[in-house]
């Protein structure tokens, strides 16, 4: 163990951008993990003992073991993960933590503190769609849509190994705009997986907006806007939903 105390905040990563920390006060959302979350005085003490831990798993154990006794918000947990310096073991607390968590529909913030899109992509599978927002039953003539426009596992599997090859964003944004009109029919889920493989906000933003024309579930695009941290990115992606 180590004598040094846990910083109360951490406002920047390792790229030195803005981490974003929700704000539970605010929180409206009827998802909810749980209820009293630990208060500033009762989280800093417990903040504290974890950072006093060499070692990352340790430090995740515990973290983890506290989940199932103590509520967090998405915030707590996202400043309990700056203090786990492992990726590795940060993800499996993250992972953890969710279903206790009191601002569910916040979570997507606790990306900022992933790199590996492997983790990324796990905190996306987990996540659940906010409720009341949940999509809505497709009509008789979408279904019907439905079942002539399907993009196959092989051709999405063809999409993903293509852009892949490329090693920047912004070819990646390229191959993925060239390839989806081919096609002609993408699902939102797909979509968000293809958002995953790109590095920059903006091309992101860029390909969601795109390939909403190409999607054959628009109804169900929340999960791309969804899959965005910034509230300005959501913003972004709900005006191309309401037009």
């Amino acid at each position: 163990m180590k004598n040094s105390d846990s910083e109360k905040d951490n406002n920047t990563h390792d790229n030195n951008n803005p981490i974003i920390f929700p704000d539970a006060a605010t929180y409206s959302g009827l998802n909810k993990g749980c209820d009293n979350y630990l208060d500033d005085k009762q989280f800093l003490a417990f903040a504290n003992t974890v950072a006093q831990f060499e070692d990352d798993q340790e430090k995740a154990t515990i973290c983890m073991e506290y989940t199932h006794t103590y509520c967090f918000t998405t915030a707590q947990v996202m400043k309990l993960g700056v203090i786990i310096s492992d990726e590795a073991s940060r993800y499996i607390f993250f992972k953890t933590a969710y279903e206790k968590v009191y601002d569910k529909d916040n979570y997507l913030y606790v990306k900022q503190l992933l790199q590996n899109d492997k983790f990324i992509f796990g905190i996306n599978n987990i996540y659940e769609v906010p409720q009341g927002e949940k999509p809505h039953p497709v009509s008789i003539e979408e279904e019907e849509i439905q079942e002539k426009c399907v993009l196959s596992e092989e051709d999405f599997t063809n999409i993903k190994s293509e852009v892949r090859k490329e090693s920047f964003s912004t070819t990646r944004l390229a191959i993925s705009k060239k390839l989806i009109p081919k096609y002609n029919c993408i699902s939102s889920e797909q979509v968000k997986y293809l958002l995953g493989l790109l590095s920059l906000e903006a091309d992101k933003i860029e390909l969601a907006k795109f390939a909403y024309a190409y999607t054959l579930d628009p109804q169900n695009y929340t999960l791309v806007r969804d899959y965005f941290t910034s509230q300005e990115s959501r913003d972004e992606i709900s005006k191309i939903i309401s037009n």
